[in-house]
């Protein structure tokens, strides 16, 4: 690479710096801090209402609505598996849910 070339780079590294757009900051949500009951998360998926539905790793489903956090398991619902894998809403508001069972 050129003097020129690295000048420019560096110059365009600043001026974006500079600006914020690598100034974000972000918060990592997890067991210690949020309502999740669970740190590995496979998919989520939102539904009409605004509730987030996440998929977990051998804890089953979760319902998140902005407060509260509700456990959707084998213990506790027809889910054959606490490894779900996926999540989604079809247009009627179907859940699709994956396990390994």
């Amino acid at each position: 690479m050129k003097p020129t070339s690295i000048r420019i780079c560096v110059l365009l590294a600043g001026l974006l710096m500079s600006t914020g757009l690598f100034a974000q900051t972000f918060t990592v949500y997890d067991t210690s801090n949020s309502a999740l009951p669970a740190n590995i998360i496979y998919k989520i998926a939102s539904d009409a209402n605004g509730d987030m539905w996440i998929a977990s790793v051998n804890n089953g489903l979760f319902r998140f609505n902005g407060t509260t956090c509700s456990v959707y398991n084998s213990t506790n619902s027809v889910i054959p598996a606490d490894f779900v894998y996926a999540v989604n809403i079809d247009q009627t508001g179907e859940k699709w849910i994956g396990t390994l069972a």
